[in-house]
């Protein structure tokens, strides 16, 4: 491919030691140093899905490969020195990290690494965004972005951000890191987390926590579902959130107490029928507000023998028994903006049929053709143990697209963000072009963050979300 080229002042080496992004730093000798991002260079010298980009090791020092790049100015390959110095490492198209005359400037000049803000950065610009980004939700390390996280999100411009107690230092912070997000990304975005209530409710380390789905089965009041729902979407739109991952639409039945699978105190009742009545008051509420609301886990957890964060569970039950715990789907289903499609594996739909959320005939055949599903549909996060313990993240991107997921979950590592991105840009575009339409046309429904955070709201907001809690516990 062509790029056009420019020199970036500034390469700040030091900032990237422990920088979380992981793409485009490399240790060499100990030292960090950023690499050079150009798109259509794809896989890794030694490990395909290490990286989003290609790199060879050379002299000891890793530089890129990046065939038939056009440099800003008339300047040529020959005017730039491999990052060990040695001119040989411009053969068959390989070019440096640095400019040769600014190469080690700040460390030893035999390294040719380490320059810091006086140095020089030869950089791809003008790369075309591919839109296929816009299937992926990513995480982010900390409360802050880093220069190299900037660089990620205007590269791949995602379809949104899914924040955890990582992100949250204060309510105020907070604002401005989900205001900053959806400044660097050129469409509508997801702003999403987990806020069910009791021990899953991100926002509470910065405020009260609300009352859980259990605490609020037991107490067995349908309105105070409802509030709590408004409530949630109330603290929410504060901070700049447009979509909460929840109600979680399994139950829990009381020969099931005591099975660490996950759903330990989420449930907002022991049968569908509860679930149902209760679910559909809480999505009411949240939706008032301006929120929208996430089903999960489909097809369900309910009989899961294991936390599928760890590892991929087995729900061996047949299709006749599934029906009850898919009568919440289809009862709730079209109330809810959004579906998440969860990590087990049910054989009822092919002995070897793997993760519910790879697999066609769930997510397609099941969810969106047998129960006429029409919103969103996303994966559960791609990092977790069910998922990663057996596929990389190219692989599990390419078997979600094409199982029918249109928004992909990515929570922790933002190098699987780019591990990601590139294997959709790999795919052809009738494999991901549907997907790309319905996140899209989801797009247009959602707000955007405010521009300035209320603080009386956030305050008025979280006494009565302690109000409520204390009402549920009979305080």
């Amino acid at each position: 491919m062509r790029a056009e080229g420019e020199i970036l002042e500034g390469i700040f080496v030091e900032d990237a030691v422990d920088d979380e992004a992981g793409f485009g730093f490399f240790e060499v000798n100990s030292v960090f140093a950023r690499a050079v991002a150009v798109e259509g260079a794809v896989g890794a010298a030694n490990d395909p899905e290490a990286v989003g980009m290609f790199f060879e090791k050379i002299g000891g020092e890793y530089v890129e490969f990046a065939e038939d790049l056009h440099l800003e100015g008339g300047r040529e390959l020959s005017d730039f020195s491999g990052a060990s110095g040695s001119e040989d490492n411009l053969k068959g198209g390989h070019w440096g990290i640095y400019p040769k005359e600014k190469r080690g400037v700040g460390r030893d000049p035999s390294e040719g690494l380490g320059v810091r803000s006086v140095g020089s950065f030869l950089r791809a610009n003008g790369v075309k965004v591919h839109p296929a980004g816009r299937l992926i939700v990513m995480g982010l390390p900390g409360p802050e972005l880093t220069d190299g996280l900037r660089d990620l999100i205007r590269r791949v411009q995602p379809g949104g951000f899914i924040f955890f107690t990582r992100n949250m230092a204060e309510a105020e912070q907070f604002h401005g890191l989900v205001r900053e997000c959806a400044e660097l990304v050129g469409h509508p975005t997801i702003m999403t987390v987990d806020q069910e209530g009791g021990r899953v409710a991100r926002l509470a380390v910065m405020g009260q926590r609300p009352a859980s789905g259990e605490e609020l089965a037991r107490a067995g009041r349908e309105e105070w579902f409802y509030e709590h729902g408004r409530l949630t979407g109330r603290v929410m739109k504060l901070v700049g959130l447009n979509l909460n991952l929840a109600p979680v639409l399994d139950y829990a039945p009381r020969e099931r107490e005591g099975i660490d699978n996950s759903l330990a105190g989420r449930c907002f009742g022991e049968n569908p029928k509860e679930v149902i009545r209760r679910a559909r008051e809480f999505l009411r509420g949240m939706q008032e507000e301006g929120v929208k609301g996430t089903g999960k886990h489909f097809p369900g957890y309910t009989f899961c023998g294991l936390d599928p964060h760890g590892d991929l569970p087995l729900v061996d039950r047949t299709r006749a028994e599934m029906e009850e715990e898919l009568s919440v789907f289809r009862a709730v289903g079209e109330k809810c903006d959004s579906v998440m499609v969860g990590h087990a594996q049910f054989p009822a739909w092919g002995k070897d049929s793997g993760p519910a959320s790879l697999n066609r005939d769930i997510v397609t055949g099941l969810l969106k053709e047998t129960l006429g599903y029409g919103g969103l549909v996303m994966t559960d996060d791609l990092e977790m143990g069910a998922i990663a313990n057996r596929y990389g993240s190219a692989e599990a991107t390419r078997q979600a697209v094409r199982a029918g997921e249109e928004i992909l979950l990515i929570c922790h590592n933002p190098a699987c963000v780019e591990i990601a991105r590139d294997a959709l840009a790999e795919m052809p575009e009738k494999e991901w072009a549907g997907a790309v339409a319905a996140v899209e046309k989801f797009g247009r429904t959602l707000f955007r963050p405010s521009d300035i955070f209320d603080k009386q709201g956030w305050k008025e907001a979280n006494e009565a979300t302690r109000g409520l809690r204390e009402k549920v516990k009979g305080i």
